[in-house]
């Protein structure tokens, strides 16, 4: 899923480069370049998993089940969900999304030749 790794960033670059005024008031911490590799490390593997999991969810009908990664993320992230609210809630979205929508075709591709029942 590399493609929604791409999406997403694509989507917050876009949405902070429209949006400056944004980010005026509030009080950024900086982060150094180790600490941003890491965080971004975590948050690559924690994306690759949620896909992982929404893509078996959906092939196994369980569709409902998809909350539980909301949560799990929402929870892993409460302390940058705080900070940069909108930074997760795109990431997520985007990435929710396109797993979808791949489980979808999948799905689909598997039912057209036989090779599950719906």
């Amino acid at each position: 899923m590399i493609l929604t790794n791409y999406l997403v960033k694509a989507t917050i670059w876009y949405v902070s480069r429209t949006n400056p005024e944004e980010n005026k008031d509030k009080e950024i911490e900086e982060e150094t370049p180790t600490k941003k590799k890491q965080r971004s490390k975590i948050g690559f593997i924690v994306g690759r998993c949620g896909n992982i999991l929404i893509l078996t969810f959906m092939l196994l009908n369980q569709v409902t089940a998809l909350v539980v990664i909301i949560g799990i993320k929402g929870l892993a992230r409460r302390d940058d969900v705080k900070k940069k609210p909108g930074y997760y809630l795109v990431g997520t979205i985007v990435n929710l999304t396109l797993s979808i929508l791949l489980g979808l075709l999948i799905k689909a591709f598997l039912l057209r030749y036989g090779m599950i029942l719906s």
